[in-house]
C-alpha cells in the first residue's frame, strides 16, 4: 500500500485496476463485498445441482427415462459437441498473429456446418 499527499488510497485503486485487482484489494471493503457476493453465488449454484439431480433420481424410480428428449435429438447434440471439439483443435493450432480474425472466421463457418446439420437443409451463400 502506498500513500499519496493527503489521501488514504490503495495500490489497486492508484493503479486503476481491473475488476479483478479491485476484488483482490487486500482486505477492501468492495473486494470483501465481492468475495460474499461469489461466495453466496456457489452456495446457490450448489443448492441447483442437488435440486437437479434429485429430480433426475425421481423420474429413474417413477420409471421415466432421464434422457433428453428423443433420440435423434441426442444425436444432433453429440455432432455438434463434435464439431466444437474440432474447432477448438483448429484454434489451438493456429499460427501465431492470426489470433481473433482467424477465430471468427471459423466460428462463423462451424456455425454455419451446425445449422445445415441441425435443420437439415443446405444454406449455402444466401446475400441479400
Amino acid at each position: 500500500m502506498i500513500r499519496i499527499a493527503g489521501s488514504v488510497k490503495k495500490q489497486c485503486e492508484v493503479r486503476g485496476g481491473g475488476e479483478k485487482a479491485k476484488a483482490n484489494c487486500e482486505g477492501g471493503s468492495e473486494g470483501r463485498r465481492r468475495r460474499r457476493r461469489r461466495k453466496l453465488k456457489m452456495k446457490k449454484w450448489k443448492r441447483q445441482a442437488v435440486e437437479t439431480e434429485a429430480k433426475a433420481e425421481a423420474k429413474v424410480e417413477e420409471g421415466e427415462e432421464a434422457g433428453r428428449g428423443d433420440e435423434d435429438e441426442g444425436e444432433g447434440r453429440r455432432r455438434r459437441l463434435k464439431l466444437k471439439k474440432e474447432k477448438r483443435q483448429v484454434v489451438e493450432t493456429k499460427a501465431k498473429g492470426e489470433g481473433r480474425r482467424r477465430r471468427l472466421k471459423l466460428k462463423k463457418e462451424k456455425r454455419q456446418v451446425v445449422e445445415t446439420k441441425v435443420k437439415g437443409e443446405d444454406l449455402g451463400n444466401k446475400k441479400g
